[in-house]
């Protein structure tokens, strides 16, 4: 799969860069993010979270970007304060999107695991993601926000029966995953 960014040093330098641009900022109810309008790079992360042998798929709201699409728990990483200050930014940004897309609180116990980069390179559209996983045997319930419409639970075996639902290359980022040790 191709990538845009080596590692998360590399992502940082870009995240900080970017963000000495005031154009590049926009300030919202909970501090200044990250505006990516003007930037030619989106950095994203995405994690699957697996059931045993389920995968959990959200249907994006038509509100946001993919809009009624199905995906995972992901998001730009946008967050001043964690791109300033945090020395896992990718980590550090997935578990607040955790908390803010499904209400789940990410503690060090569970199993977070890292499975590499993925990007997704079009004629106008260039999107480096850092993928991982969270493997659960009880998954807490979930409380949807206002960027997902609903959430299912998916059997491995039939998901690439809903290619044409899942958002673009989610069964590419699946793959890469279920590579991992």
């Amino acid at each position: 799969m191709p990538k845009l960014f080596d590692n998360e040093a590399e992502i940082k330098n870009y995240l900080i860069q970017a963000a000495s641009e005031p154009a590049n900022l926009k300030v919202t109810a909970d501090g200044k993010r990250l505006n990516y309008r003007n930037l030619g790079i989106k950095i994203g992360v995405t994690c699957y979270v697996l059931d045993q042998s389920r995968v959990l798929i959200l249907e994006r709201s038509p509100l946001v970007n993919f809009g009624a699409c199905w995906g995972t728990v992901s998001g730009y990483i946008d967050d001043l304060e964690i791109i300033q200050n945090s020395s896992q930014i990718c980590r550090d940004h997935l578990i607040q999107e955790f908390q803010e897309e499904i209400g789940w609180t990410i503690s060090d116990s569970m199993m977070l695991k890292y499975c590499g980069t993925h990007a997704l390179i079009q004629s106008q559209l260039k999107i480096h993601f850092e993928i991982f996983c969270l493997l659960i045997d009880e998954p807490p319930a979930i409380t949807l926000n206002q960027e997902h419409k609903r959430c299912s639970w998916v059997d491995l075996e039939t998901i690439n029966e809903l290619r044409p639902i899942l958002i673009t290359q989610f069964l590419e980022g699946l793959e890469k995953v279920s590579k991992e040790p």
